[in-house]
C-alpha cells in the first residue's frame, strides 16, 4: 500500500514538472527548424537561427533535425498523452479490483491528477492534454511564420 502511494506521488510530481517545462521543450525542438538567411562577408548563407555557426542543410543540422523530430514526438505528443493513458489504466485496474464499487474516469483523474482535471467539466477531464497539444502547434506556427 505504501509503495503504491509513493509511486503515485512521484509519477504525479513528474507529470506536473513535465507540464511546467512542456512549452520550453517544444520551443527548443521547434527552433531547430528556424533557418534564416544572413549575409556573412558579402555571402548570403542560410544558418540555424538559434545557433548561427550551423549551416542549414549541413550534416550537423540534419542530426539536430532528426533529434528534434524524435523529441517532438516523444515530448510534444507524449507529455499530453501520458496522463490520459495513466488515468484510463488506473480506472481499469481499480474497477477490476473493486467490481462492486466502480469509479468514473473523472474520479480517477481527480484522485491522481487533480491539477490536470479539476478545472474542467466531468466529461472533459482530458482537456488539459488538448490545451498542451494546441500550445505545441502554436509554437511551431510561430517558428515557421514570422515577419519578413
Amino acid at each position: 500500500q505504501l509503495q503504491g502511494s509513493f509511486r503515485r506521488f512521484w509519477s504525479g510530481a513528474a507529470i506536473i514538472i513535465l507540464f511546467l517545462v512542456y512549452p520550453m521543450l517544444v520551443e527548443q525542438c521547434a527552433n531547430v527548424f528556424d533557418c534564416r538567411t544572413v549575409v556573412l562577408h558579402g555571402v548570403a548563407t542560410r544558418v540555424l537561427w538559434a545557433e548561427t555557426t550551423t549551416n542549414c542543410g549541413s550534416t550537423t543540422h540534419f542530426a539536430y533535425t532528426a533529434v528534434a523530430v524524435v523529441l517532438t514526438m516523444v515530448y510534444g505528443l507524449g507529455i499530453p498523452l501520458v496522463p490520459i493513458f495513466a488515468v484510463l489504466r488506473e480506472k481499469y485496474v481499480y474497477n477490476v479490483e473493486h467490481p462492486l464499487e466502480p469509479l468514473s474516469t473523472m474520479e480517477v483523474a481527480t484522485r491522481h491528477f487533480g491539477f490536470y482535471a479539476l478545472g474542467y467539466r466531468r466529461q472533459r477531464w482530458f482537456w488539459e492534454s488538448v490545451v498542451a497539444v494546441r500550445k505545441m502547434l502554436m509554437v511551431y506556427i510561430l517558428v515557421f511564420i514570422r515577419d519578413p
